[in-house]
C-alpha cells in the first residue's frame, strides 16, 4: 500500500499540473482525460507532455523500489478520439468517466505498453507530427 500511496501521489502531482481530469483508479492503473471537462489548447500534445511526464516521475521511483526489491514496471497508453463524458452511476454513488472506443483503445495500449513505454494510437501520434523524438526511459 505504501507502494500505491507514493505512486498515485507523484502521478496525482503530474495530473494536477498539467490541469488534467482523473476520472478513476482501478488498482495500479488509471483514467485521465486530457480536453475534458474543459476544453483546452493543443490537447494532443498536452497529452503527450503529460504522459511523458508522468513517466519521468513513476520512473524516478521505480528506482529506489528495485533497490527494496519490488519488481514494477510502468507502461503509458495514449488514444485520442471521441468519447461520451458525463457521470454514472446510481444512487449513492456517482462517479464522472468516459466511455466509447477511443477508451478501449486507450486501455488496450496502456495493457500493452511495457516498462519506460508510451504507446501513442495513430490519430494522436499524427496530430502531434514528426517534431518530436521518441526516447525510453531506463
Amino acid at each position: 500500500m505504501r507502494v500505491l500511496s507514493d505512486y498515485y501521489a507523484a502521478l496525482g502531482s503530474v495530473i494536477t499540473r498539467h490541469q488534467a481530469t482523473l476520472t478513476g483508479f482501478a488498482g495500479d492503473g488509471l483514467m485521465v482525460l486530457v480536453n475534458a471537462p474543459l476544453e483546452c489548447d493543443e490537447p494532443a500534445l498536452r497529452g503527450v507532455r503529460l504522459a511523458v511526464d508522468m513517466q519521468a516521475a513513476v520512473q524516478g521511483l521505480i528506482v529506489g523500489w528495485r533497490i527494496e526489491g519490488h519488481t514494477i514496471g510502468f507502461g503509458v497508453g495514449i488514444a485520442m478520439g471521441q468519447a461520451t463524458v458525463g457521470t454514472v452511476g446510481y444512487e449513492g454513488r456517482i462517479d464522472y468517466t468516459a466511455i466509447g472506443s477511443v477508451i478501449n483503445l486507450a486501455s488496450r495500449l496502456c495493457g500493452a505498453a511495457v516498462d519506460a513505454q508510451i504507446l501513442l494510437d495513430p490519430i494522436l501520434a499524427g496530430a502531434v507530427g514528426g517534431g518530436h523524438r521518441a526516447r525510453q526511459y531506463r
